[in-house]
Formats: C-alpha cells, structure tokens, sequence
C-alpha cells in the first residue's frame, strides 16, 4: 500500500527538498477515505522522511562492493510512538535474513525495507547481484527474484514482497503497519487486491500509457489514445479509493 500512496522509494541522496516538502504536505492533509484504511502506512511514509533527512542508508558503490547497510537513525516522535526512540535495533540479534539487490533501488525490497525499519526488526541484509545471481539464490529461491526473508525462529523462507509484508505483521505485531478494526481491514485489503495485485491495476496501466505500450514492446504512437483510454477508465474506477 504504501509503495502506491507514498511513490516509490529511491535513493535518499537523490531525493530533492521539493520532492521532501510534497511529501509531507500529502501526509500531513491525506483524503478522508485513504487515511481510513491506510493511517498506519503513512507511518511509514514518516520514516522515509527521516531516513531522507538524517544519512544515507544505502549508498550506491561501485561495481566491485555492495551499498552500505548503515541503519537509518529513527529519532523520536517520527513513528508517534516514544518507544521508537534513536537507538538502533541493530544492536540487537537479528531476527531474520534479508535479501536484496546490491542495486538498492528494487522498490519491492525497499517496501520490505521499511517495514523492517518501521517496526525496528533487528535483520541482518545480505545481496544478490541481479545481474550475475548465484547459483545458491536459485537454487534456495524458486522465483529466483528478490526480495526474500529467511526467519531464525523456524528457518522459514518467505519471498515475494507481499508475502513478506504479511509475514511480518503476523510475527511482529508490536508495531502495526495495518488498521486495527474489521472495516477499514477490509477496506485496505480491497484495494491491495484490485489496485496493487492485480494484473491491470491503475499504476500499471498509467506506465503502459507513459511509456507508449507494454514494457519490452516497440513504441507505437498509433496506440496513444487506446492507451489514453484505458487509463481514464483506470482512474474512474481508482476514484472511491482517493475521494
């Protein structure tokens, strides 16, 4: 949810004051409907503020290294809970193994990257070159993409972002990044089915229409107002979610 309201995680470094200043104007006066069903993720969207302003928790190196794994420094009040204080959790035995790409931009690890942060998970990262995957990756995952989470309670491997998100809210519910009543449950996890995982959800059809067809297709300007099309029906439908 929160990689569709909060936009796509990139590297802090690369993100302006402009871009920092949009942001917290749209957590700050959120809609009426997306607040209901999405208050906890805005918490998330704080934390991407703070990771911004406080250092860079993953910075690109080159091609020979892999970025840094620096935790990013939480300062209290940024989650309103006084129990997230500055003190890392890294200090802490991890929990769980990490894996993401050394590229650092992949927005599916960046989700899981913030919810880890977000609930103060201590985890211990580990990357995988996407361009030159090891054999043991593959081999551990079926997929072979990334993200995954290996569990060291149980050794449980969980992939696939969504999945994962899930799995972390059910074994550490501490810090909750979902609604607590039935209603506004129910509300997000209808929106994460229509416009989030689902094959033609509103994200998807707006970059077919950005980029002039299908990612991996050749552009043809003749498609434009098919693709115009589709994406004013796509917003028609996304509306309820945003009124």
């Amino acid at each position: 949810v929160f990689d569709r309201f909060g936009g796509r995680c990139c590297h802090h470094q690369h993100v302006s004051s402009l871009s920092r200043r949009s942001l917290s104007r749209s957590l700050s006066s959120p809609s009426r409907s997306v607040s209901r069903s999405v208050s906890s993720s805005l918490k998330v969207s704080r934390v991407v503020l703070a990771s911004v302003s406080a250092s860079p928790a993953y910075e690109t190196r080159g091609p020979e290294s892999v970025p840094s794994t620096q935790r990013v420094p939480l300062t209290t009040g940024v989650l309103d809970d006084p129990s997230a204080s500055s003190s890392s959790s890294s200090t802490q035995p991890p929990l769980l193994k990490f894996y993401r790409d050394t590229n650092a931009w992949c927005p599916f690890c960046e989700r899981v990257w913030l919810a880890l942060e977000a609930k103060q998970i201590p985890y211990e990262c580990e990357f995988v070159d996407l361009r030159n995957k090891p054999k043991w990756f593959t081999d551990m995952v079926p997929t072979g993409l990334v993200p995954a989470a290996r569990f060291n309670s149980d050794d449980a491997l969980v992939w696939e972002s969504a999945d994962i998100l899930r799995e972390l809210e059910e074994r550490f519910p501490d810090v909750k990044l979902t609604p607590d009543d039935e209603e506004a449950t129910q509300y997000m996890n209808e929106f994460i089915e229509k416009e989030v995982e689902a094959k033609d959800t509103l994200t998807a059809i707006g970059y077919r229409y950005l980029i002039g067809g299908a990612f991996g297709e050749e552009r043809d300007p003749s498609k434009l107002p098919e693709l115009k099309e589709a994406l004013d029906e796509a917003v028609e439908r996304a509306k309820p979610y945003f009124d």
